[in-house]
């Protein structure tokens, strides 16, 4: 493809994908239209049940939002969010919406989208200098943005509904195609679960902090480890599940057990790759020496 094609090719793509995640699916034609969504779309489906799996994936498994992957405190906004505001800014990009933060991945993928639109008509009007004023624009972003938190994302919906998954997939690759030099960055310090204060509800808070422990915990996985030993979990938000595992492992003689799949799970988590898989690594070292003290 030419270089005019690739950037309306892009802007298309990424419109199209962010819709997606910000809205769900709204008109089966459009997917049936995409072969690589085709092919994973369930027999039979309707819009109602696309509709209630999106609702599942995005708003009570894996929010695609910035500030919950890379903020220690899973809170929505904050600076994270306005920092991705005050690049939107910068090139320009000034939606009216308030449904979702700025940070969020539909609002992130329509950014760009809007850059290769830029670049696409830069090359239509035959700017080579605004093309590459756009395109340095476009890569910080992706750097500085995307590829810091969508790898993980990519990571914990793996799994969940193969659709989802599949747009994931699709914005990554995206994202990584118009990547350039990638900056070093590091996610926040871990709280230190070494001293004698440390309760259960602190390790759990760790674990199921992405930006701690180095990727999610969905509900979906805690509940397959619950199941696994036939471990009662109560209720509650993901952190109270987990520190309920925890407490009914050690009551049933089967913490060990438990550790041991939750290395499992953080092993796939750390397919993310990047700080996320030392992340990952960090947090798997300390359960291995939480299950060394389980045994003695």
């Amino acid at each position: 493809m030419t270089p005019l094609q690739q950037h309306v090719a892009r802007e298309r793509a990424a419109v199209l994908l962010g819709g997606l995640v910000r809205h769900g699916v709204r008109e089966l034609a459009v997917v049936r239209a995409v072969p690589p969504l085709a092919e994973v779309l369930p027999e039979g489906v309707t819009l109602e049940g696309l509709a209630a799996v999106h609702h599942r994936v995005f708003s009570l498994e894996a929010p695609p939002v910035e500030s919950f992957w890379l903020s220690p405190d899973r809170l929505l906004g904050g600076d994270k969010s306005a920092a991705v505001a005050a690049a939107y800014r910068l090139g320009g990009f000034a939606p009216r919406v308030a449904d979702v933060t700025p940070d969020h991945l539909g609002m992130q993928l329509a950014y760009v989208g809007w850059l290769a639109g830029a670049r696409a008509h830069a090359v239509e009007d035959g700017r080579a200098d605004e093309d590459a004023r756009i395109a340095v624009l476009e890569q910080e972003f992706v750097d500085q943005h995307l590829l810091r938190w969508l790898p993980a994302l990519a990571a914990a919906v793996r799994g969940l509904d193969p659709f989802f998954e599949r747009v994931l997939e699709l914005a990554l690759a995206l994202v990584e195609g118009v990547a350039g030099e990638r900056t070093a960055w590091d996610l926040p310090p871990v709280p230190d679960l070494g001293t004698a204060e440390t309760s259960v509800r602190d390790i759990a808070r760790v674990l199921c902090t992405p930006a701690h422990a180095g990727g999610l915990l969905t509900r979906t996985a805690l509940a397959r480890l619950g199941r696994a030993d036939s471990l009662p979990a109560g209720f509650g938000d993901r952190e109270q599940t987990l520190a309920n595992l925890v407490r009914s492992a050690a009551r049933f003689e089967a913490l060990d057990a438990l550790l041991g799949r939750l290395d499992d799970e953080l092993g796939r988590l750390g397919e993310a790759g990047g700080p996320w898989a030392d992340r990952c690594a960090e947090t798997r070292a300390t359960l291995a020496r939480m299950k060394g003290l389980a045994e003695v």
